[in-house]
């Protein structure tokens, strides 16, 4: 039904909440310096602040008077996967985040195997 269907989304969102607020709480307890402990945290904490203010941003745009109706529409139901799409997208391409070394990426391989 659709009241399961709710309740069982609701407990993935808030279990993927608190996961990423466990990730980026844990960013400022790593074994090392303080500075980097900090800009390491601080920055996690503000890249998941920026992903989530444009993903809502762009959900909100179904009642904008920005574009057509289609792109509006488009851009509601896609924001989230837009946003993080585009976060991936830019914070791979900007070398300077990436050789900072206080951003931790995920490791994938180079083949993909079973």
């Amino acid at each position: 039904t659709r009241f399961t269907d709710d309740c069982f989304n609701a407990l993935l969102s808030i279990n993927f909440i608190y996961e990423a607020g466990v990730s980026i709480y844990n960013r400022f307890l790593i074994d090392e310096s303080l500075e980097k402990r900090l800009v390491s945290g601080f920055s996690s904490f503000n890249i998941a602040i920026i992903t989530w203010f444009s993903a809502r941003k762009l959900v909100k745009m179904k009642s904008s008077k920005l574009f057509n109706s289609r792109i509006r529409k488009f851009l509601a139901d896609f924001g989230p996967s837009i946003t993080i799409i585009m976060s991936s997208i830019l914070l791979s391409i900007n070398s300077r985040i990436r050789s900072s070394g206080f951003i931790s990426y995920l490791s994938v391989p180079p083949v993909f195997s079973l």
